[in-house]
């Protein structure tokens, strides 16, 4: 199912704009030099996005499993926030932050978004208004998770999302004023 299946009613309520790190911000590979110095590729049309979103009022964040600089070095680049840790691994432990996180901002579920592309991303897809993987992602999301996007990820797909979620809402912003 694309993106665009989801009604636009659903788009418009979308105030929080959550995303898994691995496999969504990047490509889900680890680049290891001989030095054994770890980096990740990301895409600077992903990166581009999210500066639309936080122009937009829209609230990013960043929900990993992962527990390293990368991490916290993209997300401060980006000016966005994010919850990494140990605890994010499994499937409960990413629900119970992305819960905490709408606690944080006073919102409801109907009013996020959720990217994600492996099993401990599918309770909280679930959860979400709106839940969206990448092509490359498992097996078993691409399988519950209806909505996938064109692009794969670290490839353009938040980017992809994005520009979808913000063309929804200029129109709508425009039918207002009229």
């Amino acid at each position: 199912m694309n993106i665009t299946d989801i009604s636009v009613e659903r788009w418009l309520q979308i105030r929080l704009f959550v995303l898994d790190f691995d496999g969504i911000l990047n490509d889900g590979y680890v680049y290891i030099c001989e030095t054994g110095l770890e980096t990740n590729r990301f895409s600077h049309l992903d990166g581009k996005g999210v500066d639309h979103l936080l122009a937009a009022g829209i609230i990013v964040h960043v929900l990993s499993g992962q527990v390293n600089k990368i991490v916290e070095t993209r997300c401060t680049k980006l000016k966005i926030s994010w919850d990494s840790g140990r605890t994010l691994k499994s499937a409960e432990g990413k629900l119970a932050g992305f819960e905490q996180i709408l606690l944080r901002h006073g919102l409801q579920s109907d009013e996020s978004l959720y990217m994600g592309d492996d099993v401990n991303d599918l309770l909280v897809l679930q959860r979400a208004g709106i839940g969206i993987t990448v092509p490359n992602g498992h097996p078993l999301v691409l399988q519950k998770c209806p909505l996938v996007t064109v692009a794969r990820g670290g490839h353009g797909a938040v980017r992809e999302v994005v520009d979808y979620l913000l063309h929804l809402q200029d129109i709508n912003r425009r039918k207002e004023e009229e």
